[in-house]
């Protein structure tokens, strides 16, 4: 019998000769693996459908106790995102994070649809580093690892002279309620996460540079905003992304 899914090409690799195999993050069952027969062929008319990011419509069959394409319906191909490098790897970051973080049979209806704006945001928007530090924090949410980026967890002041995090409740802590159980974070690392986070992805996706806010302008607490997230996907969910260590490094030839 058919299998139909809606779903994003999040890994593509060469499979025998001429043909690939490709994983899948789908909307209806997580993630899937299924072998794309002649992909590598100049002539093959499903080449589209083994490319990562491409987004489809596949028909999947079983031959040989292996999933294979028998139709695909390109829905978006997010052809911009392999024009300029930071787009490409921000699209990289998201991809990979999904690759570690769903599973086969894993309902994640709203974990697909942030990751669809997500790239739609990285691709068109005026700024991809905030799209992707936008699609990381929901994603953390979606996965039961949610991080607040708003007022002392504490004592619920906003005033953040200095800043602390607590990883335990996932949540900012301000210099008076401060304790030996928190880390310090910069102020204005803080401030990028908040107004990333806060921002639709309906912005996010607008290519007008004079409707954001000044501090995604600011390479610095954009480098620092992003190191955080490293660091607390590594402490809270044991997650390393070697895509995000790769833009990381990117910050240091700007």
């Amino acid at each position: 019998m058919d299998e139909k899914y809606n779903a994003i090409c999040i890994r593509s690799v060469l499979w025998r000769e001429s043909d690939k195999l490709v994983t899948l993050f789908t909307l209806e069952n997580g993630k899937v693996d299924c072998v794309v027969r002649g992909a590598m062929s100049p002539k093959s008319k499903w080449r589209f459908a083994a490319e990562p990011f491409s987004f489809c419509e596949y028909v999947l069959k079983e031959r040989a106790g292996k999933k294979t394409l028998a139709e695909a319906t390109q829905i978006d191909g997010f052809f911009d995102i392999r024009y300029d490098i930071d787009r490409l790897y921000c699209a990289s970051v998201v991809i990979e994070f999904i690759r570690q973080n769903v599973f086969e049979e894993m309902k994640c209806y709203d974990l697909f649809l942030i990751t669809l704006n997500a790239m739609k945001a990285i691709e068109k928007g005026a700024y991809p580093h905030a799209a992707l530090i936008a699609f990381l924090s929901k994603a953390f949410a979606e996965l039961g690892y949610e991080a607040k980026w708003g007022s002392c967890s504490r004592c619920g002041s906003d005033n953040f002279t200095k800043a602390y995090y607590d990883f335990d409740a996932g949540a900012p802590v301000c210099e008076k309620c401060a304790d030996t159980n928190v880390v310090e974070m910069r102020p204005s690392t803080l401030n990028y996460l908040k107004t990333a986070c806060q921002e639709p992805f309906e912005n996010l996706k607008n290519s007008d540079l004079s409707t954001y806010s000044p501090t995604f302008r600011d390479l610095k607490s954009t480098f620092f905003a992003l190191k955080f997230l490293a660091y607390y996907m590594d402490v809270k969910f044991n997650c390393r992304l070697k895509s995000l260590s790769d833009l990381l490094d990117t910050f240091g030839e700007q």
